[in-house]
């Protein structure tokens, strides 16, 4: 299957092995929130369902995943990112995402789904740094 090849053996900037995460401290849940919905949004993401401290976003897959992964037909291949932040004590929290690929997201019952190997995670690993920068720059 063609998502075998996005599985490799590099290791993510973050330091938390096959983990897409980062950590954050000295700022608020609702904070680290807000900051994650704008990186996100910004790269043309949307929101699927969220609460305090968990988001899902969906994006439309590229050709490449249509076509590679069998979307040709119905809805077509969806990124979806599953965003927890997570409480470590001490004001720190992780966020991280679970990532994978998705066809049939229309019908629950028939959707199909495929966890995204590591080089396939880089972008989002990106994105999380994006989210950690922007919340450890200077205060608004």
């Amino acid at each position: 299957m063609a998502i075998a090849l996005a599985a490799g053996c590099a290791t993510s900037d973050s330091g938390f092995g096959s983990r897409t995460a980062v950590v954050v401290n000295n700022r608020t849940p609702k904070e680290i929130m807000d900051t994650t919905l704008a990186v996100f949004r910004e790269k043309e993401f949307e929101v699927k369902s969220s609460t305090k401290r968990e988001v899902v976003f969906e994006k439309k897959g590229s050709t490449w995943q249509d076509v590679t992964w069998g979307g040709w037909y119905g809805d077509g291949v969806w990124e979806r990112a599953d965003i927890r932040i997570i409480d470590y004590g001490g004001g720190a929290y992780m966020i991280e995402a679970k990532v994978r690929l998705v066809r049939d997201r229309s019908e629950e019952f028939f959707e199909d789904s495929q966890r995204l190997g590591r080089r396939a995670r880089k972008p989002y690993q990106e994105l999380l740094n994006e989210v950690k920068a922007r919340l450890e720059g200077p205060p608004a």
